[in-house]
């Protein structure tokens, strides 16, 4: 739907635009330019600005107005927020970007003793910071084996680290492949089919189309929840 065009400016009242013969802007012979020097300071000039300031509107201008700027919110695009999209085995996810603190190449873990949970792998130091290291592939219900092949393709294998940062505190998981941003409109998402729930349904918001891929958008909300759960 197109917004409708913004309505004509009010007409202006009969006003003598002195400035524009005798004064600043036409031969400067007004004699009243010895004692203000510009227009801008002189009294008629203030007058007939609050004459157009203070004019009335015409017959139906604020409704032409309400009509104009309430169509065209309702024609506002869709909300988009910035997201990685990231790739699990031959699963591709995203989460918003400015939940990631960085994304750097894979590294040694170092395993925690008497940890059961196969959601917590161990420890990363990334940059001097001990971290805590999370598989994301076990949270949501994935081998974590790279496959050979993505979508009948050869697989690219460019395993990252990354790293995420929230209110708790800062995690790190393993990806087998990451992409540059992309921006995803959070009012078009689609269903999640029951076909994927091996994939982590229970953490997926939607779905959207990147380069004829279905990404799965994860709740970073429910992801940090379940991550702190995790560490419990």
């Amino acid at each position: 739907m197109n917004a409708s065009p913004a309505p004509s400016i009010l007409a202006e009242p009969v006003v003598d635009s002195c400035w524009n013969r005798i004064g600043t802007r036409g031969d400067r012979s007004c004699p009243e330019l010895a004692e203000h020097i510009r227009c801008r300071n002189c009294p008629v000039f203030a007058d007939a600005a609050r004459a157009l300031l203070d004019r009335p509107p015409p017959a139906g201008y604020a409704a032409a107005w309400n009509s104009h700027l309430t169509a065209a919110k309702a024609a506002a695009p869709g909300k988009t927020r910035s997201a990685v999209i990231f790739r699990l085995n031959a699963e591709w996810f995203a989460l918003p970007t400015d939940l990631f603190d960085e994304v750097t190449e894979t590294r040694h873990v170092h395993p925690l003793p008497h940890r059961r949970n196969p959601t917590v792998l161990g420890l990363y130091n990334v940059r001097g910071e001990v971290i805590v290291c999370i598989s994301l592939h076990a949270m949501l219900g994935l081998p974590d084996m790279p496959r050979d092949t993505v979508d009948g393709a050869p697989a690219i294998r460019r395993p990252r680290l990354v790293v995420i940062r929230h209110a708790s505190g800062p995690a790190a998981f393993r990806v087998d492949e990451v992409q540059p941003t992309f921006r995803v409109d959070e009012t078009a998402l689609r269903t999640v089919p029951t076909t994927i729930a091996k994939a982590g349904s229970n953490y997926v918001k939607g779905l959207f189309a990147w380069k004829e891929q279905a990404v799965g958008y994860l709740d970073a909300d429910r992801i940090v929840h379940a991550i702190n759960q995790s560490l419990a």
